[in-house]
């Protein structure tokens, strides 16, 4: 009788192109042979239908991580579905780690600035002893290693943004902020040590440079993406520049012909697989009525395939400047009071034309929790067909989602919300935001370590926020989220906050 056996192995391999990393790890336990299949063709991996999934290290791919650890991140990448795929039971916790402390030579609280996803660095903002400026570090919650990135920033004036779909084993980021010295925008490059060298430190290196306050430039926040950085100045121009070819542009906003006031754009977002930026302005009409009239729209505007070259002076940048126009905007329904896009970072196909239309493209999704009840979550799906941008709404209530009693409006992109117990939360599935109609949700549970974490013995409490936990960041793919627990306290000799405690727990 003819078996699995007897069929040749290109014919296998087409089989497993089409099975998820559950249906592949399932089949390598079926038999040895099958077994030899799977640990003796890379790609069976790598084309898996959901290897988009897989938690590969910080600047590893499907190509480059080790062959040998294919196998266990697909397990880990089950498991962390499995885990948090579940909307009705809380997901215990398998490990945390904490920072209470920085140690010498840094002092005072440690800021949360950005999560590395893909293993446990973070980026953080603190003081070194004797200093009042601002130094921005790299910080592993796990060896308790540290690298400065940045030094002598002065507080509240730091912006940032971070990069990690660079080629390599490289990942971006981006920061600006004043000193002593002048003000600047500096994109460092990371280089992380192997995913099996877990003493080593990163790798950081100064890539380029240039001055972020002029008479044409004062950058308020920044966006970046590969060798793209969008800055958005105070005066609401908006900047395109790419520091590798050291070509750029200044968009300027120009009076409205209808004699509307505009202001923005306040934010903007490079979509991370198609060529536009993303952003939202405000029109006031002031010969209305009523002059709080105003209406807020969400803006693609087209990245240019070139960009004029930067002209350098002793005074700084010089751009070429040209009317900033969008190619398509539509009205943001009153329910989306936080207009921040959300991508699915890890799947190019979900932002693919739909069936219905050869050219209508998919480009992100929007959610609040700021309804007009407190049980609500609103969502909002944004298509691009030509240049034409339309929106579909819907309305998550408590009968078809879960209750946010008491969370209240959140602006935070993690959209994670305390729910009835002391340390539950509620996380939506990230890569469910995209899919009009089709969100999940997940309940995860802190550490009771964490929830027990509280005042030192001995001292007294000054602050009704003491214990005050909030989550920060969540990354999904790999399984992770920071928590920040807010402390303020003092004893009998001195006192000791406040502080923040910055918690990375893994399910």
């Amino acid at each position: 009788m003819a078996n699995f056996n007897d069929l040749p192995t290109e014919l296998i391999l087409k089989i497993f192109k089409h099975l998820s990393l559950s249906d592949i790890l399932n089949t390598s336990r079926t038999s040895s042979y099958f077994h030899s299949i799977s640990v003796g063709f890379k790609e069976i991996w790598r084309d898996a239908t959901d290897s988009c999934y897989l938690p590969l290290p910080t600047g590893q791919s499907a190509v480059s991580v080790p062959f040998d650890t294919l196998p266990s991140l697909a397990a880990r990448a089950v498991s962390i579905q499995t885990a948090l795929d579940g909307p009705d039971q809380p997901c215990n916790p398998k490990s945390y780690h904490a920072i209470k402390s920085l140690g010498g030579p840094f002092w005072g609280p440690a800021e949360f600035v950005c999560a590395i996803p893909g293993n446990e660095w973070v980026i953080l903002a603190s003081h070194i002893i004797g200093q009042s400026d601002f130094q921005v570090l790299l910080y592993c919650l796990k060896t308790r290693k540290s690298a400065i990135v940045c030094a002598g920033l002065r507080p509240v004036s730091l912006t940032c943004a971070l990069d990690t779909s660079f080629r390599g084993n490289e990942i971006m980021f981006a920061c600006s902020g004043h000193t002593k010295s002048g003000s600047s925008v500096t994109i460092f490059s990371f280089k992380f040590p192997d995913c099996k060298d877990e003493e080593g430190l990163p790798t950081i290196t100064s890539k380029w440079q240039m001055p972020s306050r002029t008479e044409a430039i004062d950058v308020r926040k920044l966006t970046l993406r590969g060798s793209l950085l969008v800055c958005l100045s105070r005066n609401r121009d908006m900047v395109f520049i790419d520091w590798e070819k050291e070509t750029g542009v200044t968009y300027t906003s120009n009076p409205d012909p209808n004699g509307l006031e505009v202001t923005g754009p306040w934010e903007a977002h490079i979509h991370p697989y198609l060529p536009y930026v993303l952003c939202a302005i405000e029109e006031r009409n002031l010969a209305a009525p009523f002059s709080s009239w105003s209406t807020r729209k969400f803006c693609v505007v087209d990245i240019p395939e070139e960009l004029p070259p930067l002209q350098k002076t002793t005074k700084g940048l010089i751009l070429e400047q040209t009317p900033l126009s969008y190619i398509a905007s539509v009205v943001l329904p009153e329910e989306i009071s936080v207009p921040v896009p959300w991508f699915d970072l890890r799947n190019p196909a979900q932002h693919a034309s739909s069936s219905s239309s050869a050219s209508s493209t998919l480009l992100c999704s929007m959610h609040n929790s700021s309804g007009r009840r407190r049980n609500e979550i609103n969502s909002a799906w944004f298509t691009l067909c030509g240049n034409t941008l339309s929106v579909e709404t819907r309305v998550f209530s408590a009968k078809s989602t879960m209750s946010w009693e008491g969370s209240g409006s959140t602006s935070h992109q993690s959209l994670a919300h305390p729910g009835p117990d002391p340390g539950e939360f509620t996380l939506f599935v990230r890569d469910s935001l995209l899919r009009p109609g089709q969100i999940r949700w997940s309940k995860v549970m802190l550490p009771m370590a964490i929830l027990n974490d509280d005042a030192v013995e001995g001292s007294q409490t000054i602050s009704a926020l003491l214990g005050t936990l909030s989550i920060v960041a969540v990354d999904m793919l790999y399984g992770g989220i920071y928590v920040q627990r807010y402390v303020d306290q003092v004893n009998e000799e001195y006192y000791t906050g406040p502080s923040m405690h910055l918690y990375h727990i893994q399910y």
